[in-house]
């Protein structure tokens, strides 16, 4: 049992450390789409014409971003430090299977629609393709996460018992 616990927390510190290193990852894509991709908002089906609207929208989506990694920084912490061995709440795990998993899921769909819709530039399609391996990792390193981490909490709870 010693070792099982040993590989699920180890899994657990490695999934944790890679929910945060996929967080820097989505907001590193963002800035450079905004700094390199001519009416990015346009592009991404956002279609504001009033300037102040514009900077309005921008502000909105700079607030999800800070959001967003600041949840998957505290994911990540806590899934490290339970596969250290601190007991950690339930609020990363259910955060992970709230948030990262249908998000996952919901960008995989997309993108696969986006491949194999037919409609697309072949550097759409890349561009897809590439989105798509990043998210896939994404969500395997999630639902990963979540499952060392309910075997982790389970064999704790278990070795206390006896």
């Amino acid at each position: 049992m010693e070792s099982t616990l040993r590989r699920y927390s180890d899994t657990l510190r490695i999934t944790g450390m890679g929910v945060i290193v996929f967080g820097l990852w989505s907001i590193i894509r963002t800035l450079l789409s905004f700094a390199f991709v001519d009416n990015y908002l346009e592009k991404v089906g956002i279609n504001v014409q009033d300037p102040f609207v514009e900077k309005l929208t921008i502000a909105m989506l700079i607030f999800i971003l800070a959001a967003d990694i600041a949840i998957r920084l505290k994911v990540g912490l806590d899934a490290v430090n339970e596969g250290k061995g601190k007991t950690r709440g339930l609020f990363y795990v259910i955060a992970a299977a709230v948030l990262f998993v249908p998000a996952g899921v919901l960008s995989f769909v997309t993108y696969c629609r986006d491949i194999f819709s037919g409609t697309s530039s072949v550097s759409a399609v890349y561009d897809a393709v590439s989105g798509l391996i990043v998210e896939t990792t994404s969500l395997i390193t999630s639902i990963e996460m979540l499952y060392s981490a309910v075997r982790v909490k389970l064999l704790r709870k278990n070795a206390e018992v006896k």
